[in-house]
């Protein structure tokens, strides 16, 4: 499957559309409204909407510093040491319960940076409908990027799902989708 290019949604404009939010390589489509490819990959709060339309959460513990979660060249992200025990479900129908209980009422960050990954190119969702609506609201302090899900994190969700033992030395990566920064600079 060809790799799809990293979409950001930071400001919406008050259109109208669906509720359906399509990702392609040219961007992000909300009815009328068209976004151009970001530079983020991962943020201090992160939620992963599969196939199944399952919801899944992993932060990390530390704030994220700009050059940890943006792209190194053109649209690569950076390996992050993400594990499988990093990541958990949400059950159907509490998404904005946890979003509110673990994300607003967080106040170590003045700015919450949220990303939301997909695995379909379509998303009819609404949690990532809440989430848009939030961020319009100034007082929020909110902003939400919207994208395909980065080569890592599927691929530990992956070995989540099926309970198998992850070692990421072991994985085969295509090092035309992820780049490997100093060990150092990984976020473990």
């Amino acid at each position: 499957m060809k790799h799809k290019l990293l979409l950001v949604l930071l400001i919406l404009s008050s259109c109208t559309n669906n509720n359906k939010y399509i990702i392609s390589e040219q961007g992000v489509e909300m009815g009328s409204l068209k976004l151009v490819p970001p530079t983020v990959y991962f943020a201090n709060y992160n939620f992963i909407i599969d196939s199944s339309n399952s919801t899944y959460f992993y932060s990390f513990q530390k704030p994220i510093e700009k050059g940890n979660f943006y792209c190194e060249g053109p649209f690569i992200p950076h390996f992050m040491g993400l594990m499988p025990n990093h990541i958990f479900a949400i059950p159907r129908g509490e998404e904005i319960n946890f979003f509110e209980e673990n994300v607003l009422k967080d106040k170590s960050t003045y700015r919450r940076l949220v990303f939301i990954g997909s695995a379909k190119d379509t998303i009819r969702n609404d949690f990532l409908n809440h989430l848009l609506q939030l961020q319009k609201d100034t007082s929020v302090h909110l902003n939400v990027v919207v994208a395909p899900i980065p080569i890592e994190t599927k691929v530990v969700l992956t070995y989540k799902k099926n309970g198998t033992f992850y070692d990421s030395s072991k994985v085969k990566w295509d090092s035309t989708k992820i780049y490997f920064p100093p060990k150092n600079d990984r976020l473990r």
